[in-house]
C-alpha cells in the first residue's frame, strides 16, 4: 500500500462499481462511498482517503458514460476553438502554445489527482480555460475588432 498501489487499489474498486452502473454512474458523493463501502480496503485507508485519485475515474463513477462524455466534449470544443483561433491568426502563438502545454499538463495531471473535484482545481481551470476562451472568442489581445495578429499564412501546412 504505496502511493501508487493505494492509488491502484481504490481504482480497481472504482472499476467493480463502474460496471454495475455504466451509463449514469452513482451520484455525486460516489467517489467516497465507493472507498468506504469497499471490503477489500483496510480501514486506515478509508479513514484516510475520500477520494479515487484519479478524475476521469470519478466522472464515469459518479455521472457515467453521460458525464464522461460531456468532459470529452467541452474540453475537445475548447482544444479546437483554441486551435482554430490560432490557425487563423486570432491567437499569438504565445497564447496556443500556453494552452497547448496547459491542455498536456492537467489531463496528464489528473490521472493521478482529482484537481476537479476540488474548489482550487475547479477555480484554476476555470480561470485559464475562460481566459483562453475569452482571447479566442474576443479575437486576441488588443483587437476588438477580430483582426488577426499576425498572417494566417504564418502558418505553413503539412501535406
Amino acid at each position: 500500500y504505496s502511493s501508487i498501489g493505494i492509488r491502484v487499489q481504490t481504482w480497481l474498486v472504482a472499476l467493480e462499481r463502474i460496471q454495475e452502473r455504466p451509463l449514469l454512474g452513482w451520484g455525486n458523493k460516489a467517489r467516497s462511498e465507493v472507498i468506504q463501502q469497499s471490503t477489500t480496503l483496510p480501514d486506515e485507508i478509508k479513514r484516510e482517503f475520500g477520494h479515487l485519485h484519479n478524475y476521469f475515474l470519478e466522472i464515469q463513477l459518479s455521472y457515467g458514460l453521460a458525464g464522461s462524455l460531456f468532459l470529452l466534449c467541452f474540453f475537445a470544443y475548447l482544444v479546437q476553438a483554441v486551435y482554430r483561433a490560432w490557425r487563423v491568426g486570432l491567437l499569438e502563438d504565445e497564447w496556443a502554445l500556453f494552452a497547448l502545454g496547459f491542455f498536456i499538463y492537467w489531463l496528464f495531471i489528473n490521472n493521478f489527482e482529482s484537481y476537479l473535484s476540488f474548489n482550487s482545481g475547479v477555480f484554476t481551470f476555470g480561470l485559464v480555460a475562460g481566459g483562453l476562451l475569452t482571447r479566442v472568442v474576443n479575437g486576441g489581445a488588443e483587437s476588438s475588432s477580430a483582426e488577426p495578429v499576425r498572417s494566417p499564412s504564418a502558418v505553413t501546412t503539412a501535406g
